[in-house]
């Protein structure tokens, strides 16, 4: 397996998010109570495609009052997201190649010259498509401190 395709899948697994460009459909989220962030299961967050609520269809912009958050979808002040609704969000995640933050593409290509010198590298398995690799474990903590600043803003730490 390349060396490419590891240093992406461990550079997802650090930020506990996506970089490759992916669409959820039909996300079901109900809330407990009314909040004014909708958290969504995966991230980073890059559009949302459709939102719907108990049926309803809903559009970005002023009048439904709500924005794309990095994990999640945020409604302003004054409004809040319904509890006990169904709220149903089709989105996408990660960016298409040429699209990438520069701080992903740094993490990236770092990523990929510490994973060729480093045979121990802390995947314990990966999967690309139909080939899939197995690696012995280790600490994704030694990943070079650099890579962990750069996918910083990335990161899945809250909802926003």
């Amino acid at each position: 397996m390349a060396s490419a395709d590891v240093a992406l899948a461990l550079a997802e697994r650090l930020m506990n998010g996506s970089i490759t460009l992916a669409t959820v459909t039909s996300e079901r989220v109900v809330l407990r109570h009314a909040h004014e962030w909708l958290p969504l299961r995966r991230g980073p967050v890059t559009s949302v495609t459709t939102l719907s609520i108990t049926g309803s269809a809903k559009t970005a912009g002023a009048d439904d009052g709500w924005e794309v958050g990095r994990f999640g979808l945020r409604r302003k002040w004054p409004y809040t997201w319904p509890a006990d609704e169904l709220i149903l969000v089709t989105y996408t995640v990660g960016w298409a190649v040429v699209d990438r933050p520069a701080e992903i593409t740094q993490a990236l290509a770092l990523l990929e010259t510490w994973v060729d010198t480093k045979p121990e590298v802390a995947l314990t398995s990966v999967k690309v498509g139909d080939e899939s690799a197995t690696f012995r474990a280790g600490s994704t903590s030694e990943a070079p401190p650099v890579v962990d600043s750069l996918l910083a803003r990335w990161k899945r730490t809250d909802v926003g």
